[in-house]
């Protein structure tokens, strides 16, 4: 029995150690490139208030993206190879599983600035 409490107590170690880590590479999604088309064609010399709706790669600003001076985890959506900050409808990219992997979403919005404000984003079922 003690020896059954203690790989229980080491197995549980090991996978919050592992589970907690940062990975050096933000993973890649298949595709990703032909996903963003519409956002980049949307971002590329938008004004101010430019509306999007497009299938992107979006993931954790800090965790996956690793994006200087983020903290947190803010939402961020990667455009033409660069990720940009979301801001707008509450979504918490921690909890929907953005700090492990990035995931495909239709995201709605506008372009301002250096920022996405998105009016609705859905997450794609893989």
């Amino acid at each position: 029995m003690r020896q059954l409490l203690t790989h229980l107590v080491i197995l549980t170690l090991a996978l919050v150690i592992v589970g907690c880590g940062k990975d050096e590479e933000a993973p890649t999604t298949p595709g990703a490139d032909d996903a963003t088309s519409a956002v980049e064609e949307a971002a590329d010399g938008a004004s101010a208030g430019s509306e999007i709706a497009a299938t992107c790669e979006i993931g954790c600003g800090a965790c996956i993206y690793k994006m200087d001076g983020v903290t947190g985890c803010p939402t961020a959506v990667m455009v033409d190879g660069k990720a940009i900050l979301a801001s707008g409808e509450e979504f918490d990219a921690h909890a929907n599983g953005l700090c492990k992997a990035a995931k495909q979403a239709e995201v709605e919005g506008k372009v301002e600035g250096d920022r996405i404000v998105i009016s609705k984003i859905t997450v794609l079922k893989n």
